[in-house]
């Protein structure tokens, strides 16, 4: 049985609300058919009514989640250099995961290095510790200043 959208509907040039048409349906691949017959005043009437307005709302949410305009199929341009300009929220997700990854990854052991401190005169704070590093493996440790402290 050949089947057609009903778009593709050619042979008929105009129609009016009383005018039916058939639709089938095959659930096995073509051995048997069930068909309905529909009133286009009853098929019209459930297209012009239906209720857009959650639809639209979602729509609305994710432009305003992404920060995209309205018929934006991308994530536009970015100002820096991780991210690839133009494309998609799965592209940019990725992009920083693997940068995020090759930067934690990069700095393994070297974890010292990379504190930053203002280098200006400050006051002594009330409460202070040490940071040392484990010359066994390399860790960070916190030391209360008391164990240290001479007086």
């Amino acid at each position: 049985m050949a089947s057609l959208k009903i778009t593709e509907l050619s042979a008929v040039t105009n129609t009016t609300s009383d005018d039916y048409f058939y639709l089938s349906a095959t659930a096995d691949g073509g051995t048997t058919y069930s068909s309905s017959r529909i009133k286009m005043s009853d098929f019209m009437d459930d297209i012009v009514h239906m209720d857009l307005s959650p639809l639209q709302t979602d729509v609305a949410n994710l432009q305003t989640l992404t920060g995209r305009a309205d018929g934006s199929t991308h994530m536009g341009t970015f100002t820096g250099s991780i991210i690839t300009d133009n494309t998609s929220v799965h592209t940019c997700l990725q992009e920083l995961e693997t940068y995020s990854e090759a930067l934690w990854n990069s700095h393994s052991g070297d974890n010292v290095n990379y504190f930053t401190a203002s280098t200006s005169a400050q006051n002594e704070p009330t409460n202070w510790a040490f940071l040392v590093v484990d010359t066994d493996d390399g860790s960070i440790k916190v030391l209360d200043k008391t164990f240290i402290e001479v007086e």
